[in-house]
């Protein structure tokens, strides 16, 4: 597997891009492939990473904000290569802001598949307007600037299928791994 930091395009490579080998995928050890629990992992890269002014760090979120309400009504901002509104995979890295939901309004919005979903290790968010993350967003990033640093809240887990589709209905929120909540864990398997 390889990582590519600083790529904003998916065709053209430019000056600065870095590639970094992984050495090894440390996945969570309750994740669950059928509930999408715990959906997330760290990659151990072969070298370390050079910052520049197109590849920078977002920190771990604070351990004195992990409470939900922190974010709720707040936009995180996610970039991705993901499907657009068309159902075509995006050339150009795409940045959306989306706004965090509570766990109710979300449960509200669509039960039957949210209450499957969602637990205390999730958040909801998303505009249902058509303005969404979607297939080929998965594993990345929301993170929120907090007085000017950049923090790490979540990871884009999944999101409602359009019917008869192996699309996102962007017309539904989005569930992400809530980060925040796995951060004792993430500090091992760094240290």
């Amino acid at each position: 597997m390889t990582v590519y930091l600083g790529k904003h395009n998916l065709r053209t490579s430019v000056e600065g891009v870095q590639f970094r080998f992984v050495s090894k995928i440390r996945v969570h050890p309750a994740y669950n492939a059928s509930s999408f629990g715990s959906d997330l992992a760290v990659l151990e890269l072969r070298e370390d990473v050079q910052y520049t002014d197109w590849v920078r760090p977002a920190c771990l979120w604070p351990d004195s904000q992990i409470d939900l309400s922190n974010v709720i009504g707040k936009k995180g901002s996610v970039v991705g290569w993901g499907f657009d509104d068309k159902g075509v995979a995006t050339e150009e890295l795409t940045l959306i802001e989306m706004p965090v939901v509570d766990q109710e309004t979300c449960l509200r919005s669509y039960s039957d598949f949210f209450s499957r979903y969602t637990s205390e290790y999730t958040y909801c968010a998303g505009y249902r307007d058509g303005t969404s993350v979607c297939n080929g967003d998965s594993g990345g990033g929301m993170v929120f600037n907090l007085q000017g640093t950049w923090y790490l809240r979540g990871l884009v887990s999944l999101s409602v299928a359009r019917q008869n589709q192996y699309r996102c209905d962007p017309t539904h929120y989005v569930v992400f791994t809530d980060l925040a909540k796995f951060n004792s864990w993430i500090q091992n398997v760094i240290a």
